[in-house]
């Protein structure tokens, strides 16, 4: 992927790297629900800075998990979780595995990922900035 096509992808996520150079920029937090193809759902709020991506379960799931860059792949920026510092069984599972962001418009985010190998997706919407 060209580093121009790899700039504007980070920058539709709101996700600025100073290794594209760029200055750091404010967080933005990201609203909306994931589900799962088995049918289970539950809030997330999406918390991004310059390179990582922290995502807060409600219930029944109650956890954070957090998530460094990758790479870009197809349009689509990669995430690599951490293991999760405050427990809880949904984000315990789903270390080491890895998040996908894809813009959809520059008020919203497709999130992806597999947690037991049951993928779970979701559109979160543009919240309020930090």
């Amino acid at each position: 992927m060209s580093v121009s096509l790899a700039k504007y992808v980070l920058l539709s996520a709101g996700v600025l790297t100073a290794a594209f150079g760029f200055p750091a920029a404010r967080a933005s937090s990201w609203l909306g629900v994931m589900k799962s193809d088995d049918g289970k759902r539950a809030r997330v709020t999406a918390v991004v800075n310059t390179d990582t991506v922290q995502l807060r379960f409600g219930e029944p799931a109650n956890c954070t998990i957090d998530a460094n860059f990758l790479d870009v792949e197809n349009g689509t920026s990669v995430y690599r979780f951490h293991v999760s510092q405050n427990g809880g069984a949904f984000c315990d599972r789903l270390y080491p595995g890895e998040l996908m962001v894809t813009p959809s418009s520059t008020d919203s985010l497709h999130m992806s990922f597999r947690r037991q190998l049951v993928p779970w997706w979701g559109v979160l919407e543009r919240g309020a900035e930090r």
